[in-house]
């Protein structure tokens, strides 16, 4: 199943992940092509033309046409959401809509609800789960739904729920799960386990043939990384040298690998394998001698060291390079007069300056044309004030802050971390000394509650794209 149609049964999280420097149309275009169906029951159509006329109609479907030459990472995020055909709609975790989008809006207005004139799908339907935002057609205020529950109900009875277990039964009939080959995998696993509980064969000989058989990989692997990257790096252009860099790669390579093995084999599930390989790679790695040199370690912790085979590769691979040989660094040493020396007309005194930027213009290149993003925007941030950027999708505010900061900017938190403990951990890092401890998380708890995030506070945060 995960081999044969695992593209037909995956979850599209809502950060959608795609290469940026590809345009829409080739994003597009890709995505036809590798999923365009081997046969055709129409002779002269290939799979490019299939392509080709799968991206004509999905770009007009979507209203796409005027970015099919924009990069991905240029578009706005509403016209990157518009990439989809059908829409879920959830209420207090319960699904109240399945379906087609251009038939979501006719199903909740069949029900009682109006959409104002100037709202949009997305919003309207996103309005439904809050009492005060949906809005209730004339003469249907005792026939509409109010809660999840009564949502819930209208929608298995609706056509549209019925259509979609139609549907379902149709696709488990066409392609079947499970069968007699899910039941003989299960029970060859439950046999491998009796044999170890009746003592007839012990689990070392499965550790064993598993390690022997990855070793023709571990070789391969290490001799096409470790050549690639010995000559990349230009290190000690001998034989001997080269030869001592590759044997110890594959010796921690082996080492590390028994390592992982050890824990993985002394632990019943993988979250209790991943606790404990995570403390230990992470204090080999510290105590190695490049993060924290070896005569900077605190003695109670020095014997890590002396037990840490990362250490040990890592010193024969320094001396290996660097024995016998001397490297001039006058270039790296920095010379010139100390500042107490320089005039005092020279020196750097710090002024107050108030944020402002004139005439900015920003253009992108698209095949051999040129868009202008940003024309001749002035403006100024007064000290103390907040100023707030306003526009509709893809007028060029996130551009606009991008250009300013000089950087893409992008959110990066720890995956493992609630909300609430990702906030707290920003506001310690980032508030002054002179802030309490106590002051720093009441006003965490202040942002939570003006953001109105008391509800998922304590979920976590996850990664992008991965359903979590």
């Amino acid at each position: 199943m995960h081999r044969q149609f695992r593209g037909e049964t995956i979850y599209m999280a809502e950060n959608d992940v795609h290469f940026p420097q590809l345009t829409v149309g080739q994003t597009l275009n890709f995505a036809a092509k590798a999923r365009a169906p081997r046969d055709f029951t129409f002779p002269g159509i290939t799979r490019t033309k299939y392509a080709e006329c799968m991206v004509e109609v999905t770009m007009a479907t979507f209203g796409l046409r005027h970015t099919v030459n924009s990069k991905v990472g240029l578009i706005s995020g509403g016209e990157r959401k518009r990439v989809f055909d059908k829409v879920t709609v959830l209420y207090e975790g319960r699904q109240i809509y399945f379906g087609p989008c251009h038939e979501a809006k006719a199903y909740f207005i069949n029900l009682g609800f109006e959409c104002a004139p100037r709202q949009t799908t997305a919003d309207f339907l996103t309005s439904l789960t809050s009492p005060s935002e949906r809005r209730i057609r004339p003469d249907f205020e005792a026939r509409t739904p109010r809660t999840a529950e009564e949502f819930v109900i209208i929608w298995k009875r609706s056509n549209a729920y019925a259509k979609l277990r139609h549907e379902i039964r149709e696709y488990e009939a066409r392609y079947p799960l499970g069968g007699k080959s899910v039941n003989d995998f299960t029970a060859a696993r439950r046999a491998r386990q009796a044999k170890y509980q009746y003592a007839l064969c012990h689990p070392f000989t499965e550790a064993a043939a598993s390690a022997i058989v990855d070793l023709p990989f571990k070789v391969a692997n290490s001799i096409s990384f470790n050549i690639v990257l010995y000559f990349m790096t230009n290190l000690r252009r001998t034989s001997g040298a080269f030869f001592t860099f590759l044997l110890f790669s594959f010796c921690i390579t082996l080492s590390l690998s028994m390592v992982f093995r050890t824990i993985g084999a002394s632990s019943r599930t993988l979250a209790q394998a991943l606790a404990p390989a995570a403390i230990f790679i992470l204090s080999l790695m510290v105590y190695t001698g490049f993060v924290i040199p070896i005569n900077d370690m605190v003695p109670w912790f020095r014997w890590i060291n002396n037990i840490d085979p990362i250490a040990y590769a890592y010193e024969s691979l320094m001396i290996n390079e660097f024995d016998g040989r001397e490297f001039p660094c006058s270039t790296f040493v920095p010379s010139g007069p100390e500042y107490s020396d320089v005039g005092r007309f020279d020196h750097t005194c710090a002024v107050t300056s108030v944020f402002h930027w004139r005439d900015i213009c920003y253009d992108i290149k698209i095949k051999k044309e040129n868009r202008r993003i940003l024309n001749h925007v002035d403006g100024w941030v007064k000290p103390g004030s907040l100023t707030a950027l306003m526009g509709p999708s893809g007028a060029g505010k996130t551009t606009l802050l991008d250009v300013l900061a000089t950087r893409d900017t992008q959110d990066f938190h720890l995956e493992t971390m609630t909300v609430r403990e990702a906030l707290r951990f920003n506001a310690l890092m980032c508030q002054p000394k002179t802030t309490s401890k106590k002051d720093k998380l009441a006003y965490v708890e202040k942002v939570i509650k003006l953001l109105g995030m008391e509800y998922y506070s304590n979920a976590i945060v996850g990664v992008p794209g991965e359903g979590s």
